[in-house]
């Protein structure tokens, strides 16, 4: 998995490590949660959105960018299209990953 910004999302809502296991389901120890920063231990998919859900904000964000941080000057990160593409009913997914492809060179 990708950097993620879980630390700094923590630290600018005040929460201590053991406060961010504690509000996640299963509950997670604070070794745990530093693991999660470090990135020595990936996250699931699901575990990633619990985190962000006690952390006031997105999958997205947390992939993405630190709280006081810009979005990267190309425009959307990888976690924002991570949380648009989740928005998107399945059935049309075929079409918008057809449109996504006009943006990459596969030559």
């Amino acid at each position: 998995m990708q950097r993620v910004f879980i630390k700094e999302w923590r630290e600018s809502v005040g929460m201590t490590q053991q406060e961010l296991g504690d509000a996640i389901n299963p509950p997670a120890s604070a070794g745990t949660i530093s693991s999660y920063e470090s990135g020595a231990r990936n996250l699931s998919m699901e575990r990633l959105r619990q985190v962000a859900v006690a952390l006031g904000t997105t999958r997205g964000a947390l992939l993405d960018f630190p709280p006081a941080g810009e979005r990267k000057a190309s425009g959307a990160g990888e976690g924002e299209v991570f949380d648009l593409w989740h928005r998107i009913k399945i059935e049309d997914r075929p079409r918008a990953l057809r449109a996504l492809k006009v943006f990459v060179d596969e030559g």
